[in-house]
Parts: structure tokens; sequence; C-alpha cells
């Protein structure tokens, strides 16, 4: 019931957000543990790029594979969520490990 109140509350699709509301939702994401999900498991924020020097281990054709995104709202591709990032980087370390 709790969850289902915060969701109807919660600032929903669509809505314009000026610059100064922007900057206190970020702050107050940041203040959280598990920021990537709302109560429901859907994303509360989107992967929009992976930057070089934010990401140095990433080789340039990787560096842009998570920007692709596409699909729904489920299955966790919000940024940090673990999602399809991990699991095919994961998938990619086990290849290499394998010889495949």
């Amino acid at each position: 019931m709790l969850a289902s109140r915060a969701c109807r509350s919660s600032i929903m699709i669509g809505r314009a957000l000026d610059p100064p509301l922007m900057r206190r939702i970020l702050a107050r994401l940041a203040e959280l543990d598990a920021p990537w999900n709302c109560p429901h498991g859907r994303p509360t924020m989107r992967h929009l790029a992976v930057l070089p020097s934010a990401a140095p281990g990433l080789g340039p054709g990787r560096a842009g594979a998570g920007a692709r995104g596409g699909g729904g709202s489920k299955g966790g591709d919000g940024a940090g969520a673990r999602g399809a990032d991990e699991s095919t980087q994961e998938a990619e370390d086990t290849e290499e490990e394998d010889g495949s």
C-alpha cells in the first residue's frame, strides 16, 4: 500500500521539470541506498551514454553499447541497475575465460 501511494504521488513521465527541481531530485536520489528502481522495480533513471573519461576501461566499440537502450520499463534498464549492461559484460568475461 505504501509503495502504491508513493508511486501515485511521484513525478510521472511527461511532466515538465525546471532545472532547480531537477537538481533537488538528483540530490535527494544521491542520498538513497538504492535509487535505481522504484518500489515496483521500474527504473528511476535512464542510462544515456558512457563517457570515455568516466569509463577508461571500455574500448571505443563498447563505450556506446549501453546507450542503445530500447525495450520497456521492466528489466532494470535504469542506470546502475543490474541489467543488460552488466549481464552482457559478465557473459563477455565468461567467454574470454573459456577461450570462446
